[in-house]
C-alpha cells in the first residue's frame, strides 16, 4: 500500500472519530449517558470537588449519602437551645433524629420541608411538621418513571424547586434532574414533564407553573396535566433591551461578536423567576401583574423583566453576592437571600426599587448561618421571617428582634446534616380534612393551589 493511502486512511480514520463523537454527544446516543456518568464520577459535582474516590463510591453505592452530607451541629452551635428530639420512622438507621426547637413566639403553622432525609423507599422527599414539631405526613420524590438518557442516580440528585397544592400533592424538580412532576399525597406520580427544570418553582396569577431551566430558558407548565404553555428564551432579553445591558457583562468580547464566559457557575445561573402576583399590583405600581422577579446568580444580579414584550423594566448588581430567591413584598419592597459566597456569612437584603435604598434585614453572624449556595427564605404576615440554609441542613424562623423562634435540623450524625432545599410555612387549616384519609383512598387532584 503507498504511504499516501495509508496517510488517507488514518486521516479518514480520526475524521469520522471526531465527527462521530460530536453526534453522540450533540444528539444524545449511545453511550453519551455512559461517558457522561464516567466524567461526572471523576470530575464529582462542582460542590463536592474535594470528595475522595472512596467518598464517591460510598455514595453511589448508597453505603453514605457523602455528596448529600454538609458539616453542621445544631446542638454545638447553639447548646443554649433545648432541641426536641424527633424520630423518623421511615428513615434508614444510620441517620440520627431530627432536632427541633420550638419558642412560645414562633408563629402558628404547619410547616413543609423539602430535602434529602434518607428514607428506607427514596433518599429525597417531604416532610409535614405540625406546629409542635411532630411529623405528621411523609412523601418520597424521585424519578423511577422517567425515560431519558440523562437520567442520573437519586444519589446525585438535589431536590430544588417545590409547590404544595391543598389536596396534598406536591409538584417538584431536582437540581440535577431531568423532569418536573407532580405527586399525590402518596407520592402516586400524577403527571410528568421532561423538561429539566432546576431551580425555583412559582404559581403565575392565572395558576400556572413557572420555572428556570438552565442555563437560558424560563418555562410555563399547566398544573394539572404538565403540557408546557410558554416557552421563554432569555437571549432574546439582550436583544430586546439594546440600551441596558447588564446581561453581557460576562462576555468576551470581539469587534464583530461576542462568546459568553461559562466557567464558574455559567455565564447567568439564573436561579430564580417569580411573577408578580395579582394581590400585590397596588404595592408595585411601576410594574404589571405577571412581570418576571429574576435572579441570575453569576452575574450577583436581581432584575424585573416583562415576559410579554421583553423589556427590562429595573435591575439592581451588587447589592447581594451569589444570591437567591428575589421576593415580592407588601410594602413595595424587595427581599433577596444573600449568599455573600466565600464571605462567611448570610444575610436577608430588604431594597426599596423606586429608590435603590437597600439594607441588610437580617444579618446571620450571630446566629451564625451561612449557606454559599442555595437558599430560600419568606417574610411572614407578622413580620417574622422564614430562613433555609440548605448547606448547614436547617431551616429556621427569626421574630422581628431577629431572634429565633423555630429551628429545624436535619442531623445525620452528631456533626453532619443532610440537605434540606426549602422550608413553606402554611396556615394550620391549609390541607383541611385531605390528609386525614389514609393511602389507598382515592381523591380528586386539586384545583386549587397554594399561594
Amino acid at each position: 500500500m503507498h504511504p499516501h493511502q495509508k496517510y488517507l486512511i488514518v486521516y479518514l480514520f480520526i475524521s469520522g472519530a471526531i465527527i462521530l463523537g460530536y453526534c453522540i454527544g450533540r444528539f444524545q446516543l449511545w453511550p453519551s449517558a455512559a461517558i457522561d456518568n464516567i466524567i461526572e464520577f471523576i470530575e464529582g459535582h462542582p460542590e463536592s470537588a474535594d470528595s475522595t474516590t472512596i467518598q464517591k463510591l460510598s455514595n453511589d453505592l448508597d453505603i453514605e449519602p457523602h455528596l448529600k452530607l454538609v458539616e453542621y451541629s445544631a446542638e454545638t452551635n447553639h447548646p443554649e437551645r433545648d432541641y426536641k428530639k424527633v424520630f423518623l420512622p421511615n428513615s434508614k438507621s444510620r441517620r440520627v433524629s431530627l432536632l427541633i426547637f420550638l419558642h412560645p413566639d414562633r408563629t402558628p403553622s404547619l410547616r413543609l420541608i423539602f430535602g434529602s432525609f434518607d428514607h428506607n423507599d427514596s433518599i429525597n422527599g417531604a416532610l409535614l411538621l405540625s406546629d409542635d414539631g411532630d411529623v405528621i405526613w411523609e412523601w418520597i420524590v424521585h424519578e423511577r418513571l422517567i425515560q431519558s438518557k440523562r437520567l442520573q442516580s437519586e444519589m446525585r440528585k438535589f431536590p430544588h424547586g417545590i409547590l404544595v397544592m391543598n389536596d396534598g400533592s406536591l409538584v417538584f424538580s431536582f437540581d440535577g434532574g431531568v423532569s418536573l412532576q407532580r405527586f399525590d399525597r402518596c407520592s402516586n406520580q400524577i403527571w410528568a414533564s421532561n423538561s429539566r427544570v432546576d431551580h425555583s418553582l412559582y404559581f403565575g396569577p392565572q395558576g400556572q407553573i413557572w420555572g428556570v431551566m438552565s442555563p437560558d430558558r424560563v418555562r410555563v407548565f399547566n398544573p394539572f396535566n404538565g403540557n408546557l404553555i410558554n416557552d421563554l428564551p432569555m437571549k432574546k432579553w439582550v436583544h430586546r433591551n439594546p440600551s441596558v445591558d447588564p446581561l453581557g457583562v460576562r462576555q468576551f468580547d470581539y469587534d464583530d461578536k461576542s462568546t459568553w464566559i461559562n466557567n464558574g457557575g455559567g455565564y447567568w445561573h439564573p436561579n430564580d423567576a417569580e411573577p408578580l402576583p395579582e394581590h400585590l399590583a397596588d404595592a408595585f405600581p411601576q410594574f404589571e401583574v405577571g412581570d418576571l422577579l429574576m435572579s441570575y446568580r453569576s452575574l450577583n444580579l436581581i432584575f424585573v423583566v416583562s415576559p410579554r414584550s421583553s423589556e427590562i423594566k429595573w435591575w439592581r448588581m451588587g447589592a447581594w453576592r451569589r444570591q437567591h430567591d428575589p421576593d415580592w413584598q407588601s410594602d413595595g419592597s424587595i427581599t433577596v437571600f444573600n449568599n455573600n459566597m466565600h464571605l462567611g456569612t448570610s444575610t436577608i437584603v430588604k431594597i426599596d426599587p423606586k429608590t435603590y435604598e437597600h439594607k441588610i434585614l437580617y444579618d446571620g453572624t450571630e446566629e451564625l448561618f451561612y449557606s454559599s449556595i442555595r437558599g430560600k427564605h419568606e417574610v411572614l404576615d407578622n413580620g417574622h421571617i422564614s430562613i433555609t440554609s440548605p448547606q448547614q441542613g436547617r431551616a429556621f424562623e427569626v421574630n422581628k428582634q431577629g431572634e429565633v423562634v423555630f429551628e429545624f435540623a436535619n442531623q445525620y450524625d452528631d456533626n453532619r446534616a443532610l440537605l434540606i432545599s426549602e422550608m413553606i410555612t402554611l396556615p394550620l387549616n391549609y390541607f383541611g380534612d385531605n390528609l386525614d384519609e389514609p393511602c389507598g383512598v382515592a381523591m380528586v387532584p386539586s384545583t386549587e393551589l397554594y399561594r
